[in-house]
């Protein structure tokens, strides 16, 4: 996107939300000249997280996205963004391959209100730039210019817990529907902690026994990680696809606008790609609905049709995907072609979305807000989530139900909402 010239509008600007979409908006609002006032429910920018990791992924475009970013005018190096170059992909047969690229596959970020995390190094920019950030305090929509207030559907929900270790930074993905119903379980270390999380689209009445069996599991089949226990963590996620993000004056961006990557939740570039765009078209340079038809839906429908469609794989079927995956890795060198071939839109894509993938979506809980956003609602479980602990699993079920002096550290629990 080219830069848009610096336009000062007569009004004053009024974002609800200060998550990545609304501090993006805002950051390039106010290095327009301005005035941007910023509402949020929450004490502050983050406070959904508790120090997880996620991951900004780099392959749906040919621009790297922190130098996207920089083009933008933010500055990614006002937060702690790791490269990942290479990860462990473990089939539901239990086969270990390593997917690597000589680029950079995606960056790795921590959320929250720590002073590293995406979030807060947004927020110190917006700051810098005299955005008025206004913490425990909200505005109806009507009277707001962005919306940005995040997810209003349950998809799926995430068990994980964030620990101390001495293992290498490794980042590694598990396609087992057993130990996380409908998803994945992945294990993220980087600068000595760790997160091992199992992430559920199938309703249980216990999700805690899927994240102990993969704890157990990583364990088993990682034998230098060495887990001290800092806290578990939690919460919920949406994965929803909106038919207007332009309401009266009003721009929703962001999870509120149902930007979410369907696949596998990689949705911070659509966070800050929508927030940018939202500015940009209050400044008078683009046509927002517009855009967003153009640079984000089309890899939104894909990634629903994705969904659909490995849904449907089953274990032999995600297995071979697998394989073939390495195949083209050796044969080119290089495994990042593959995973931006699968998520780049095509006819099947669409054909799929329009015929199966899109009949799933319910309406949004609560009431309408005019996008005509619907969402994929959570799964029932099925009878093959119904199984005991392994020996393993029940270890360290019976760890963390004991009390912190026995273990010599604290198994706090927090509850947080996650995406």
């Amino acid at each position: 996107m080219p830069p848009v010239e610096s336009v000062k509008l007569n009004k004053p600007i009024h974002i609800l939300g200060a998550g990545l979409s609304g501090l993006s908006a805002a950051i390039v609002l106010a290095r327009s000249g301005c005035e941007v006032h910023v509402h949020e429910i929450r004490a502050d920018s983050g406070a959904r997280f508790d120090g997880d990791f996620q991951g900004i992924e780099n392959w749906t475009r040919p621009v790297d996205f922190l130098t996207e970013m920089k083009q933008w005018g933010i500055d990614p190096g006002n937060f702690m963004a790791t490269p990942f170059r290479e990860i462990d992909l473990v089939a539901p047969d239990g086969r270990i391959s390593v997917a690597r690229t000589p680029a950079t596959a995606f960056w790795l970020v921590e959320r929250g209100t720590g002073e590293r995390t995406i979030d807060q190094g947004l927020k110190r920019q917006a700051l810098a730039a005299g955005v008025r950030l206004h913490y425990r305090s909200t505005r109806p929509r009507e009277q707001c210019d962005v919306v940005a207030t995040g997810p209003r559907g349950v998809t799926g929900i995430v068990r994980g817990e964030l620990f101390r270790t001495s293992h290498p930074d490794r980042v590694v993905v598990q396609l087992d529907d057993r130990l996380a119903p409908g998803a994945y379980t992945y294990m993220i270390v980087t600068g000595g902690v760790g997160l091992i999380a199992t992430v559920l689209l199938r309703r249980q009445r216990d999700a805690d026994r899927f994240l102990d069996e993969s704890l157990a599991w990583y364990h088993a089949h990682y034998p230098r990680l060495d887990r001290d226990p800092i806290r578990r963590l939690g919460g919920v996620g949406c994965f929803a696809l909106g038919s207007r993000y332009r309401v009266g004056e009003r721009l929703y961006v962001g999870e509120a606008a149902g930007l979410q990557d369907c696949l596998w939740g990689f949705g911070i570039r659509y966070a800050v790609t929508s927030g940018v765009l939202a500015a940009r078209a209050l400044l008078g340079g683009e046509d927002y609905e517009g855009e967003l038809r153009r640079r984000l839906r089309p890899f939104q429908a894909a990634s629903l049709a994705n969904r659909w469609l490995l849904g449907r794989l089953g274990a032999r079927g995600l297995s071979g995907l697998a394989r073939v995956w390495m195949w083209d890795q050796e044969r080119r060198g290089d495994g990042l072609p593959f995973l931006s071939r699968l998520y780049r839109p095509s006819w099947l894509h669409w054909l799929l979305f329009k015929t199966v993938a899109g009949r799933g979506l319910d309406r949004i809980p609560g009431p309408d807000d005019g996008t005509g956003a619907r969402y994929l609602p959570m799964l029932p479980p099925e009878r093959r989530d119904d199984w005991p602990l392994s020996e393993a699993g029940r270890a360290v079920s019976a760890a963390r139900r004991q009390p912190a002096g026995k273990t010599g550290h604290p198994q706090e629990e927090t509850w947080q909402t996650s995406t």
